[in-house]
């Protein structure tokens, strides 16, 4: 049941923070986790054209990119059959395995995903525009007032993060991804 699964993603998102896990680590897992819960879930895990899983699309030397207009992951062959714009940046690597690894890993093993500060800024970053793309509430409400608190905050101020967020929209032009 969904508020069991809440209740389970607050008290252990509590539980770490008391612990003294990195908060930016615990926000990025609660809200991947939240999202989940509640249906909302982006998938990091393959690319949304031809399913190819993102581990090996990384290993075999190719690039992933974020199609931020249809909140999903494309790999750099699709990307390129489906006519996207030659000026983007592929979505650095670190954030799509440290989105994989909050995805897959329970709170209790939260320690072992903590990497660099700047990938969490990067994905919290990701996830706040996936959110407000994504779910009609947010984005027609003006966005949550929760998120702008902590884009105010210590937790994100003077982080800087060496990661780009590539904003990747595509062409005009009939794709496979529409």
């Amino acid at each position: 049941n969904a508020l069991r699964e809440m209740f389970v993603v607050i008290t252990n998102s509590l539980h770490k923070l008391d612990g003294g896990t990195a908060p930016l680590a615990v926000l990025n897992a609660f809200l991947v986790k939240t999202l989940r819960v509640l249906g909302y879930a982006p998938s990091f895990g393959a690319c949304s054209a031809c399913a190819k899983a993102s581990p090996l699309v990384l290993q075999e030397g190719g690039s992933l990119f974020w199609d931020s207009a249809h909140a999903q992951l494309v790999c750099s062959d699709c990307a390129q059959s489906a006519g996207l714009r030659s000026a983007v940046n592929e979505l650095p690597t670190e954030i799509i395995l440290l989105a994989l690894e909050l995805q897959s890993r329970p709170f209790k093993e939260l320690d072992a995903a903590s990497r660099d500060p700047g990938a969490h800024l990067a994905l919290y970053r990701l996830l706040k525009g996936f959110m407000h793309q994504q779910i009609p509430a947010i984005h027609s409400g003006g966005g949550m007032k929760s998120l702008r608190v902590i884009d105010d905050s210590e937790l994100v101020e003077g982080l800087e993060t060496p990661l780009p967020l590539p904003v990747v929209s595509l062409d005009p032009e009939p794709s496979v991804l529409r």
